[in-house]
This record gives C-alpha cells, sequence and structure tokens, in this order.
C-alpha cells in the first residue's frame, strides 16, 4: 500500500464519506455497533482511520478513540474536522501518523476494547492484519471490521449496464480499481470472515449488511429521503437474503479470551 496514492485521495475521500452515501455507510456502522458493544468511556483504535468521520461519531458517542492513519493528508484532514466539533468531543481524540504494523508490538499492551478497520482490510495484506487487530484487542474486547462484499462488484457493474465487466466480476478476488485512489481492493466473502477471525482468536457476534439499495438510489433522492431510506438500510442490513448482497459487509467480533486471562478478568470483576 503506497501512502502517497492516500495522500493525493485524502480531499476526494473526505468529499465522498460526507456525500449521502458516505454518510449513510458511517451511519449504519455505528447504529450496527451500538447494538452490540459499549461505546461510552471505552479505548477505541481506529485503524486506517481516513479524514476520521467515525472517529468523530465515536468520541461524540463517549469513547476515547485513537485516529491512526498512515498517511499525512488523511490525519491532517481528521484534525481540521475535528477541529470543527465541540470540546467535549475533540478532547476524546488523539492523533498518530503511522501504519498499524508498526506500532502494534509497542501497543500490545494497551489492549484496546474496541479497534475498528473499517474499508481499511482490503488495502492490507490479508492474513497477517487480522492477527495484528485481534492482538491489539483486550480479552473481551470487540473488534469491527468493514470490507467490500465480493457478491455486490458484479452485481454494481450489471447495473450500470457494464456486463461483460460484470462477468468478470464474478471469478475475481479484488475490484476494478476504485476511482478515489486507483487501487484493487480485495473483497470477501461471509464464510472467509468467518474463517479468518476465527483463526485470528476472535468470535464473530454480529454480522450486517451495509447499503442493500442505496448505491442504486438516484443523488437526488438520497439527499431528500435519507431518513427514509436509512430506515430501510438499517431493517434490510441485519436480515438475510438483502445483507447478502450489500455493497459493504460489516462484522463484529470478541476476542476469545485465552485461559490465563480469564483469571485477570474474574478478579478485575467487583
Amino acid at each position: 500500500m503506497t501512502e502517497e496514492r492516500f495522500d493525493r485521495g485524502a480531499a476526494a475521500y473526505g468529499e465522498l464519506l460526507t456525500s449521502p452515501l458516505g454518510r449513510l455507510r458511517t451511519e449504519l456502522a455505528v447504529r450496527q455497533l451500538r447494538r452490540l458493544v459499549r461505546l461510552t468511556d471505552v479505548e477505541v483504535l481506529d485503524v486506517g482511520a481516513g479524514t476520521g468521520e467515525i472517529a468523530l461519531r465515536l468520541a461524540a458517542e463517549g469513547a476515547n478513540v485513537t485516529v491512526l492513519d498512515p498517511a499525512k493528508a488523511m490525519i491532517e484532514q481528521a484534525q481540521r474536522n475535528a477541529a470543527a466539533a465541540p470540546a467535549a468531543v475533540r478532547q476524546r481524540l488523539r492523533f498518530v501518523q503511522s501504519k498499524v504494523e508498526d506500532v502494534a508490538d509497542a501497543w500490545s499492551d494497551a489492549r484496546f476494547q474496541l479497534v475498528i478497520a473499517h474499508c481499511t482490510l482490503e488495502y492490507l495484506e490479508d492474513e497477517p492484519i487480522w492477527g495484528v487487530l485481534s492482538k491489539l484487542t483486550g480479552p473481551g474486547g470487540s473488534v469491527s471490521v468493514v470490507v467490500p462484499n465480493r457478491h455486490f462488484v458484479p452485481l454494481g457493474l450489471a447495473v450500470r449496464g457494464l456486463c461483460q465487466r460484470a462477468l468478470d466480476a464474478l471469478g475475481s478476488p479484488r475490484t476494478e480499481p476504485d476511482m478515489t485512489f486507483g487501487i484493487q481492493r480485495r473483497v470477501y466473502e461471509v464464510d472467509g470472515l468467518r474463517s479468518r477471525a476465527a483463526r485470528s482468536g476472535l468470535v464473530i457476534s454480529g454480522m450486517f449488511g451495509i447499503r442493500v439499495a442505496a448505491d442504486f438510489v438516484p443523488d437526488v433522492a438520497l439527499e431528500k429521503d435519507f431518513g427514509a431510506i436509512l430506515a430501510f438500510e438499517d431493517a434490510a442490513g441485519a436480515v438475510s437474503p438483502y445483507a447478502d448482497i450489500a455493497r459493504f459487509i460489516h462484522v463484529v467480533a470478541m476476542r476469545d479470551v485465552r485461559d490465563d486471562e480469564r483469571t485477570t478478568i474474574r478478579r478485575s470483576i467487583p
């Protein structure tokens, strides 16, 4: 992964996240997290935080968030976004420019209660990053991952009338180069995510679809009927078969507690 491409794409990425589709992705992820994990007064690590939209939302929920990204332009934009937030939100954020692989060993004792990697893993080495996320998560803590859904890619191309490219995408493990960074991204299936999580000592507690139908709705209608579309997406993303074809798969998993950690946890309970 080249940080230069992410530096060059930071402004476009920030605009994307403030668009109706971007806002929808962030809102759905936060809603889904609320259902499964505690967000108030917890230590959160946001891996590949980009311009900080999800970090700001979690800080507003009462979490203390470490905003981590290797791209300088991303971190700087995240800091500018945070500067416009209320003081109570700003004080819950800290910003670190680094690759997660470079800080994993130094931060392993921190054991964050929630580690999130939303729209990040598809750019990284696949198997190693799952172990890194698990390592940084404290006993009984959670990992939240949002990744592109393999089943959406050919569907999205076909709906746009690009049927030959849709046919090619049916068997491809990656997307076409994206418009923001010009990078092919890895795509995922549910069974593969379960296997990756299990091999890293993570037990899935929830799985959702994000953006079941919204990508096929005209921008004007998205903006006008945002609340109604959000309500539909929130409900449809939680049930099959709708979640199975959503643009993104959202997985929340708990880190399995080792035997030597169980005693520590029991002793810490009042």
